[in-house]
């Protein structure tokens, strides 16, 4: 199979269509030292960086190709696993930013999640793509912790710069005094392929003229050879690319993050194992599942219990 490379990054930013890229984002103009800020000071002066837009070399899709932009939302929801055997796990809370934007001089969206780990409440990891608002092919994704670690690809046509931490997203975490060293390496792809796992995966989706009986596929980069099962994403390159298959089951009402009952499209990922409920009207995620641990269980994405609620951007309930 073939070889490649991806990641993600994390920012927070306000939402309007297709701003000019500001030197800071909000809450680090505000001068404020949390965590999440003192992260997103980091991922500014990384993004400020990137290389040119990518070349208009096209990927192989089957289907229709998705065709961006997508509208703008903010989401915090909280994933709970259903296991089938043994004790389940506390709660992970999200927080997912998607914004339009100019980047480089090129129309461009860039998607951010922030996680916490198992029953905390602070966020632990951040990721982010940026890809071409129209095409969603990628420019730039990064996975960073809040001790520092992080992995970064930065796509400049077929040619990818990795810029990591030696220490790695896995590893134990940074002692007292510890440096982080960094490494960089670069590649060519060997074609063309969407940032699926980062980040970029639900955005398609949300473009994709979903139907009953649609289905469609496209090339992505994975961190496993011969598998999508375990939805690994690519941290150290060279990469490799696979195919991410996904169809339409049907329509039906769910409440899912959105707290009343929503008619929706039911698509499946089944290289992955997810399942999306996708707004027939409106486009927008109602609910998402996906396997637990080693495949025991099924997380179920919800609302949070306290503010912010899921919710969208321009403010209106689903």
């Amino acid at each position: 199979m073939q070889r490649i490379s991806g990641i993600r990054v994390l920012l927070s930013v306000a939402l309007s269509s297709f701003p000019v890229v500001q030197s800071v984002p909000p809450t680090v103009a505000e001068g404020k030292t949390t965590p999440q800020a003192n992260v997103e000071r980091q991922v500014v002066a990384a993004a400020n960086a990137v290389p040119p837009a990518p070349s208009a070399t096209a990927p192989y899709i089957t289907g229709d190709p998705p065709r961006g932009p997508v509208k703008p939302f903010v989401i915090d929801m909280v994933a709970r696993l259903q296991p089938d055997t043994g004790p389940g796990l506390p709660p992970i809370i999200f927080h997912d930013v998607l914004v339009n934007m100019r980047w480089q001089g090129h129309k461009a969206t860039r998607r951010t999640t922030a996680t916490t780990r198992p029953g905390e409440t602070e966020f632990y990891m951040w990721a982010t793509v940026i890809f071409d608002a129209k095409t969603f092919m990628p420019y730039y994704s990064e996975y960073r912790r809040r001790d520092g670690v992080f992995v970064r690809h930065q796509f400049n046509g077929r040619h990818v710069t990795e810029t990591r931490t030696i220490k790695e997203l896995k590893s134990p975490a940074v002692g007292a005094g510890e440096k982080l060293g960094t490494v960089t390496s670069e590649f060519d792809l060997p074609e063309p392929a969407f940032t699926w796992i980062e980040n970029t995966g639900l955005p398609i989706l949300l473009s994709l003229p979903l139907r009953q009986g649609f289905s469609g596929s496209v090339p992505v980069i994975s961190g496993e050879r011969d598998t999508l099962a375990n939805n690994k994403p690519c941290t150290v390159g060279p990469c490799y690319v696979r195919r991410m298959t996904y169809h339409v089951i049907g329509a039906e009402d769910v409440k899912g993050i959105s707290r009343v009952p929503v008619h929706s499209w039911k698509v499946s990922v089944p290289d992955t194992g997810f399942t999306f409920w996708i707004a027939c009207k409106n486009p927008r995620l109602i609910q998402v599942n996906w396997p637990g641990p080693k495949h025991n269980g099924t997380f179920s994405m919800g609302p949070r219990e306290e503010p912010p609620l899921g919710s969208y951007s321009d403010g209106k309930r689903p």
